[in-house]
Order: structure tokens, then C-alpha cells, then sequence
């Protein structure tokens, strides 16, 4: 019997040349927003900040598309044998309790072979047919002879999309899928505390530079500290409410309360004013006939505004862009903003989504409907989708 087979033999079509190949991203997510958690990647797996790249093949597995396809609605996993699990934490513990410079490279623990990966099955209830040499063989479930798919896909990045997808079986007591997603969530967890500022931020290279008499003003918060207070002299208070010196009982100057308006000719204003009966001819404003001949001058001079969209390439371009798709957008993992990390500590920024996405959601309420939303129904196997 086969002990394992690439993961491009396996499909759940008998034809399985027949199946176009996809090149599966297992770290899919967004380097710029998700910067901590790529930073996190980088301290624990021994790289430098800025080094790790997700276009590398080292992310990818290739895969039949329909098992792409299951991969994504997660009836099926992956998991790397004990050994490489044992391994992982032993390098991630490692790279923890060393200095910055004395981490070791994932490549010296874990290096970028070709990789051994049991076949988990959740709920995937087909035959699968794996193409061993060549003979075709079909397995039924639950899989128990299903051989080992190989592949150059890097293990970190196989465990990390593994606990996404396996973590809704935690709750499940005493199962074999427990076990692996307990597994996995043993790795992950090396990787949730805070890199250290030596890190993140870098060493202070400013010290060296600095004047030797030159300090940060701790020297001198301590000297003001623990220094000796001098006694001063008390200051000669008067303890009479009189006045030492005569002051005017009258005064010609203006004072600050007096309410100072400017006069009318030197209000201005955008629109003509309306002379009213019984104000002076020198006063500023308009005749009753000089105001009805600018009301027509501006009346014939009214007409539509330019189109000054029609010549604005960059909003043409936003006009092209895509909606996002709603499904996507209600998905659970892109509803929260997680602070820049999916593993470790995390915020709770929600201001990047819409209200509607965020109560239909959370409340199961259209804001944009007074009608309620339709029910479907719950699918039995999985009611959380």
C-alpha cells in the first residue's frame, strides 16, 4: 500500500485529470491591515521585519479544484504529523527566550522540502479517488486507508489556516477532530504574545550618537527629587483691603463691558439689502427698483451646472470598481476589524463596515427595509452558516 501520494491525486472526480489545478493560498490575508500579524510570523519564525512575503510557494498547495473548492467550505483538512507539530513549537518557544539577533531561521528547524500531511475529513461524505501510480483507487468513508498527501506547502503556514478551520470542532467532546484542533491551537498560541520594542521598533541607535553629558532627564528628575528644598523667605502678604495707593473715582476711558457694534455702513453683507422706508438716502442699501433689476440679471443668468464629472477620470475608475460581494462582506472574520492581528491581542474597531452589514449581522435587522429578511432554514450539519 501507498504511504502517501502528491495532494494533486486526490479528487472527488474518478476522471481526476479531468479537474483544473489551483495553486490554494493557505495565509490569505491582507499584509498591509494585518501588519502585526505579520509581524508576529516574522519574530517567531526567526526572520527579519519586512522579510516574510505571502507570494511565495511555500503558501500555496496544489489541489484538485474541487477539492479547492471543499477546502474553503471546510469539509476537509489537513494536518502536519506530530513530529513537524513538536518541531514548530520547539523553534517558536526558541525564537521567544533569545535575544532578537539569536533567533534561529524556521529553515534551520524546518526547512522548505516536500512535507507529509494527514488527510482530515469533516464533512466531506463522498468517494475520493486517488490516482496511486498507475491504478486509480477510491476510498469511501471515513477514509481509514486514505495514504498521506505530500507537499512543498511550509507547515507554518499549513497550521495557521488549519485552526480557522478546524476551530469549530473545540467543542466537541472526546473526537479525533478535537484532538487536531487542539493541536493546532497549541502552535498558534506560540505565537499571540507581543514581539518585543526591540523588534517592532528597533534598538536605540541614537544612544551611541548622543553627547556624553547628555541624558534623557532621568539624572535630573532624580537630582530634583531626592535634592534638599531651600527655604525661602515667606513673601509679606497685606492684610489690609485697602488700597495702597489712591485710586480715580472716575475715568473718561472706555471699559471692556461696554458693548462696542460696529456701525451699519460697515456691515457688509453677500446678498443687496432692501432699502426700508425712512432710512437716509447716504445709508447703504438698494432702491426697490435697482434690487428687481438684479433679481432678473441673476434669474437670466441662472442655468444648469457644468457636469464636472464627466471629465474626472479617477471617479470613472471608482465607477468600474466591484461592489463587494454581500456574502463576503457579512462573513465573520471581515466584520470585526481585529487590530492589525488575528492571533495575539486584538482591538475592536468596527468602523470600517456599514451599519447594515453590522445589524444584519449581529440583530438579524434590515436598516434598509421595513420588511424582515426571509428565512431559509438552518442546514442541520452546519447551523452557524
Amino acid at each position: 500500500m501507498v504511504s502517501s501520494i502528491s495532494s494533486l491525486n486526490i479528487s472527488t472526480t474518478k476522471n481526476i485529470q479531468a479537474e483544473a489545478v489551483v495553486n490554494y493560498c493557505l495565509v490569505d490575508i491582507d499584509a498591509g491591515r494585518y501588519q502585526r500579524q505579520m509581524e508576529h510570523f516574522e519574530y517567531y519564525w526567526g526572520l527579519g521585519k519586512g522579510e516574510l512575503a505571502l507570494d511565495t510557494e511555500l503558501n500555496h498547495i496544489q489541489l484538485r479544484k474541487d477539492m479547492a473548492d471543499k477546502l474553503d467550505c471546510q469539509e476537509w483538512a489537513i494536518m502536519p504529523t506530530q513530529d513537524t507539530l513538536d518541531a514548530m513549537i520547539s523553534l517558536s518557544r526558541y525564537n521567544a527566550s533569545q535575544d532578537v539577533n539569536a533567533r534561529r531561521h524556521y529553515s534551520e528547524i524546518l526547512p522548505e522540502v516536500e512535507y507529509e500531511y494527514e488527510f482530515v475529513p469533516l464533512y466531506v461524505c463522498q468517494p475520493i479517488y486517488a490516482k496511486t501510480g498507475r491504478s486509480t483507487r477510491t476510498f469511501r468513508p471515513p477514509y481509514a486507508r486514505m495514504p498521506r498527501l505530500k507537499s512543498r506547502a511550509h507547515p507554518l503556514f499549513v497550521i495557521f489556516k488549519m485552526v480557522d478551520v478546524l476551530i469549530l470542532f473545540i467543542s466537541t467532546s472526546d473526537s479525533k477532530e478535537r484532538a487536531y484542533t487542539c493541536s493546532a491551537i497549541d502552535v498558534a498560541k506560540c505565537w499571540e504574545a507581543t514581539p518585543p520594542p526591540e523588534f517592532l521598533i528597533g534598538s536605540d541607535v541614537w544612544q551611541s550618537h548622543r553627547h556624553p553629558l547628555s541624558d534623557d532627564g532621568s539624572k535630573v528628575q532624580d537630582q530634583l527629587k531626592g535634592g534638599k528644598r531651600t527655604h525661602k523667605q515667606p513673601r509679606n502678604v497685606r492684610k489690609s483691603t485697602r488700597a495702597p495707593c489712591s485710586l480715580p473715582k472716575a475715568h473718561t476711558g472706555p471699559s471692556i463691558y461696554d458693548r462696542q457694534q460696529r456701525p451699519i455702513k460697515e456691515m457688509t453683507s453677500a446678498l443687496p439689502l432692501y432699502r426700508l422706508s425712512g432710512r437716509t438716502e447716504s445709508s447703504s442699501g438698494l432702491s426697490e427698483q435697482e434690487l428687481h433689476d438684479w433679481m432678473e440679471r441673476a434669474r437670466g443668468q441662472a442655468s444648469a451646472p457644468p457636469d464636472s464629472t464627466a471629465d474626472d477620470r479617477l471617479l470613472a475608475e471608482y465607477q468600474k470598481e466591484r461592489a463587494r460581494d454581500p456574502d463576503n462582506a457579512l462573513r465573520l472574520r471581515n466584520v470585526y476589524d481585529l487590530g492589525g492581528v488575528i492571533t495575539g491581542p486584538r482591538g475592536s474597531d468596527r468602523s470600517r463596515y456599514s451599519s447594515n452589514d453590522w445589524a444584519m449581522h449581529v440583530f438579524n435587522t434590515c436598516l434598509w427595509t421595513h420588511k424582515p429578511p426571509p428565512n431559509y432554514g438552518l442546514d442541520s450539519k452546519r447551523p452557524w452558516l
